[in-house]
């Protein structure tokens, strides 16, 4: 309780450091952009977000570091999420059934002509498969979770009444660096390739985008919003995660290498999944487009690694507060954004 209280008041004075000292700068910024006029505040912003970006993230840093929030050794000071009493084949067998329920729920539901509809890779198909899918995979992750917490009660897998607040500004604290890595990501694109990528890349948002008017469209958004996270966030960070660190017994090694695997299983082979699975799965997991000449669901290699530092911001504000409804919390404002993004 005390660890966790000190992870939530460590990111609350991160948040106030942060603005305290953006603030004193404010004046002068102002001052400088008074007389531009519309035209040139748009091409300056332009020109200096790189840099604007990557103050912000030094600032955060030093204040998180400042904190002990970031230091070597701070989660093991702040208090280890008790993950002992449950072996770890145990943790990753629950995430794997997950995942396998996901891909099994989404197969059967697509095979129902009165849920899906006679068209396959339809709006209503995508949206009711998905929505189903997701739903059978959420009920069974937190039944496992709900069975896991009498085993394993300070393994951080329950959910409190502040984990909202806490995941806003968790996200509030990471946004920046993953538009920091966004922007370099697409920067290197754009110099090797000479081309600049789509403004929506990704066939789920398009979908969206040219269906927005319609209720099944609404129903996928709800999925990718509300499902999706809740189902990955029980897989990634309250089994995968908390596996890794009963094996690892290092909270480092057990959020990098979960993120790895966070990012890599968002490109997936289409050999090793039905074909309803692979659409179902492309069209539920933001940043990912389709493979060139193929169906099989991918992100772009510059996309990979704003998805690996996310899921690291996610695994560390997980162990730090210790709470499983904050880690589902900043992934939801993730991919919201992207929808919203999208729609804008």
């Amino acid at each position: 309780m005390i660890g966790s209280q000190n992870g939530s008041r460590g990111m609350i004075a991160a948040v106030c450091g942060t603005i305290a000292v953006c603030g004193l700068a404010a004046p002068a910024l102002a001052q400088d952009l008074s007389d531009a006029t519309v035209g040139e505040l748009i091409r300056e912003m332009g020109s200096v977000k790189l840099w604007v970006l990557l103050i912000l993230c030094g600032l955060i840093t030093l204040v998180l570091w400042l904190g002990d929030f970031l230091r070597p050794g701070s989660i093991q000071r702040s208090g280890l999420r008790d993950v002992s009493s449950l072996p770890s084949i145990l943790w990753i067998l629950g995430g794997a059934s997950v995942f396998l329920s996901l891909s099994m729920a989404v197969d059967f539901a697509a095979g129902l002509p009165w849920l899906a509809g006679p068209t396959e890779g339809s709006m209503r198909a995508i949206a009711t498969s998905q929505s189903v899918g997701y739903v059978i995979a959420g009920v069974l992750g937190i039944s496992l979770i709900y069975l896991m917490i009498k085993s394993a009660p300070k393994a951080g897998l329950g959910f409190g009444s502040a984990d909202l607040a806490l995941g806003v500004l968790a996200f509030a604290l990471a946004y920046p660096f993953l538009e920091l890595t966004a922007s370099l990501m697409l920067a290197m694109h754009e110099g090797i390739t000479g081309t600049q990528p789509a403004e929506i890349a990704h066939s789920t948002l398009s979908l969206i985008v040219d269906n927005q008017n319609s209720g099944w469209a609404w129903l996928l958004i709800f999925a990718v919003v509300m499902l999706v996270p809740i189902v990955e966030e029980v897989v990634f960070r309250g089994f995968l995660q908390s596996g890794l660190l009963k094996w690892t017994k290092a909270p480092i090694w057990s959020i990098v290498i979960t993120s790895v695997v966070f990012a890599g299983l968002h490109w997936t082979p289409h050999a090793v999944m039905s074909d309803s699975t692979v659409v179902a799965l492309g069209q539920a997991l933001p940043w990912v487009s389709q493979v060139e000449g193929g169906t099989a669901p991918g992100a772009p290699y510059y996309a990979l690694v704003p998805l690996f530092v996310l899921s690291l911001a996610i695994g560390l504000a997980y162990e730090r507060t210790r709470k499983l409804g904050v880690a589902i919390t900043m992934h939801a404002i993730f991919n919201g954004l992207n929808v919203a993004i999208a729609l804008s």
